[in-house]
């Protein structure tokens, strides 16, 4: 690519004659970050690509132009360390608001060999260094936004990207970590009665209040009762948890746990025994905890036998 261009003349020629060369150029301008220059000013580099994009005599045209200047932009781009934070960030920024051909791949490319986005040493600080790793992760959303009708129909794209997720709940940042159990629930590959997510919630108890928010933010939804039943039973059982750990997070994700008559549920079913109370959701529902070793509870889907096994491998009890 040729110099990047005067910002003022670049934009006016974007705007009244808009090419793949001239989005080029620019976008090698947006990405050096210089001081004054409208990415500065206006604080996003995707605000000011869509500002030039609408104010062109040809909107179509140009961001046309501008998608293939972009494609063109990330396969060149071969993220390495030592990175350039204010550059990386940018062009992360570029394929989060517009999600070019490619762009995946590049991301999960480098975590995969580097494990990060952070900069080991980094002057930029390490709290910005955490930030552009999770906006690096959170540009995969894009690419990836829910998990396939079926997991037959998924391709090595979405595999490639569980995989990712996947090792991020092994991190030594717990802020990936927390990041990544979520995303994977999101996407129906790691389900609230598993083992796996146990130890995530054990490991990181802070964890439980996002988890807990999550669970949440749905409508009542078939299975809640059982799925909150062991989170309950599961942190009443851990000496690193706590049963008043899970009531906390109910109460900071605005629910309450009803802990008196007639709110309270027994269960027996061998040696697991105990008592489970209720849970008023924030839209005022109220939702009875049951055991996932209940026998009197129907099976609802073909993974309950596993998480009745799971529980007992566990031997938990309240």
């Amino acid at each position: 690519m040729q110099n990047t261009p005067d910002s003022y003349v670049s934009a006016y020629a974007l705007k009244h004659s808009p090419s793949i060369s001239g989005w080029e150029s620019a976008i090698v301008y947006m990405l050096s970050g210089s001081r004054g220059g409208p990415t500065h000013r206006l604080g996003s580099i995707t605000g000011y690509v869509r500002t030039l994009i609408r104010d062109s005599v040809n909107a179509a045209l140009s961001e046309a132009c501008f998608r293939e200047a972009l494609r063109r932009a990330v396969v060149s781009w071969i993220p390495e360390r030592p990175l350039t934070p204010g550059s990386t960030s940018r062009m992360v920024d570029l394929i989060a608001g517009f999600a070019p051909e490619g762009g995946a791949e590049k991301i999960i490319g480098f975590i995969r060999k580097y494990g990060d986005f952070r900069e080991i040493g980094s002057s930029e600080g390490d709290s910005r260094s955490k930030d552009l790793h999770l906006h690096a992760m959170r540009a995969l959303e894009k690419y990836i936004p829910s998990g396939p009708l079926h997991r037959s129909q998924a391709g090595t794209g979405y595999d490639s990207y569980i995989r990712t997720l996947e090792n991020q709940l092994a991190h030594d940042v717990p802020e990936y970590r927390s990041y990544a159990a979520l995303r994977l629930h999101e996407l129906g590959e790691l389900p609230i009665r598993s083992a796996k997510m146990l130890n995530v919630v054990t490991q990181m108890p802070v964890f439980l209040n996002e988890l807990i928010s999550a669970v949440f933010s749905l409508s009542h939804y078939r299975g809640m009762e059982r799925d909150l039943g062991f989170l309950y039973i599961g942190c009443s059982s851990r000496v690193d948890v706590s049963a008043s750990a899970f009531e906390k997070a109910v109460a900071l994700a605005d629910g309450q746990v009803l802990t008196e008559s007639p709110y309270v549920s027994s269960f027996d079913y061998g040696q697991e025994s105990g008592n489970l109370p209720a849970i008023r959701l924030p839209s005022g529902v109220v939702v009875q905890m049951v055991s996932p070793l209940d026998p009197a509870i129907e099976a609802t889907d073909s993974e309950d036998e596993l998480f009745l096994e799971t529980m007992k491998r566990m031997n938990v009890s309240s």
